[in-house]
């Protein structure tokens, strides 16, 4: 299940929704607008802690959020993509990719895999263009 805010219409309306499979907005996007262009890709962090507090289970949920959400967009995105003339995917992460931040072992480890995804699928899919961007701190982006 995934909770998130699209905008589908031409007013600036925000719809609030629930989804239970990334594909609905995918295609409720390519549906309002003919196509798609570009996928960015995002997740909120897991959770602060060290290796020690950190039991499977939440090491699994963690996995999920910020790795396999990105390759399911990816899967759902991608035929989408191949038809668009000037397809891209923007990744975005955090600092923790540069330099791993102190009680964070979950975001230090899960979006280095998530760099590791884009970077291989930049060489993978030749036509479509790829970015990683990290932000650091608010006002502070250093694409990469």
């Amino acid at each position: 299940m995934f909770e998130v805010s699209i905008q589908l219409t031409d007013s600036l309306k925000i719809i609030n929704c629930i989804f239970y499979s990334l594909e609905v907005p995918i295609n409720a996007t390519v549906e309002k607008f003919g196509g798609l262009d570009i996928l960015v890709t995002n997740a909120g962090g897991p959770p602060a802690d060290t290796f020690d507090d950190i039991d499977l289970a939440t090491w699994e949920t963690s996995i999920d959020l910020t790795l396999l959400s990105a390759v399911r967009l990816v899967k759902y995105a991608l035929s989408h993509l191949r038809q668009s003339t000037a397809p891209a995917i923007l990744t975005i992460t955090s600092t923790s990719t540069k330099q791993p931040v102190q009680n964070l072992v979950l975001s230090n480890s899960i979006r280095l895999a998530v760099i590791g995804l884009t970077k291989t699928l930049s060489q993978e899919l030749v036509a479509i263009k790829f970015a990683s961007t990290v932000f650091y701190q608010a006002g502070h982006i250093q694409k990469g």
